[in-house]
């Protein structure tokens, strides 16, 4: 049996005979809140990935004092403060993706549900 991931996308899903069930006020909530994070997130990502170059260069300058132009270029890329800068904007993009994602899932689940209750309309209105 597959490990039970429901709450990971969208906390607060409780379970219905092992199916997932988020009312749909819920679950507006949680797409409206994914799509908040996202943005945010984006904007950060862009913020640090904009500020990365520059980063750079005030480590590369450092390391010109004492070492020459290509050496100098090279340690600065191997600076742990430079890598640490990558790694918070691995981060932050990741963030961003996983909101994204859930945002994604939350709008696929929304549009499953009026899909089906059309359908469901539909079949009680021809009498069937």
């Amino acid at each position: 049996m597959p490990a039970d991931l429901s709450g990971i996308m969208f906390p607060g899903i409780r379970q219905n005979s092992g199916v997932a069930f988020l009312d749909n006020q819920r679950l507006r909530h949680h797409i409206s809140e994914a799509g908040r994070r996202q943005a945010e997130a984006r904007q950060v990502a862009r913020r640090v990935r904009e500020l990365l170059p520059e980063r750079l260069l005030q480590i590369e300058r450092e390391y010109r004092r004492s070492l020459p132009p290509g050496k100098a270029r090279r340690q600065a890329l191997r600076d742990p403060r430079y890598l640490a800068s990558i790694e918070e904007l691995a981060n932050v993009s990741a963030a961003a993706t996983e909101a994204r994602i859930a945002w994604e899932t939350g709008r696929m689940l929304w549009n499953a549900r009026l899909s089906i209750n059309s359908y469901r309309n539909a079949v009680a209105w021809s009498g069937h």
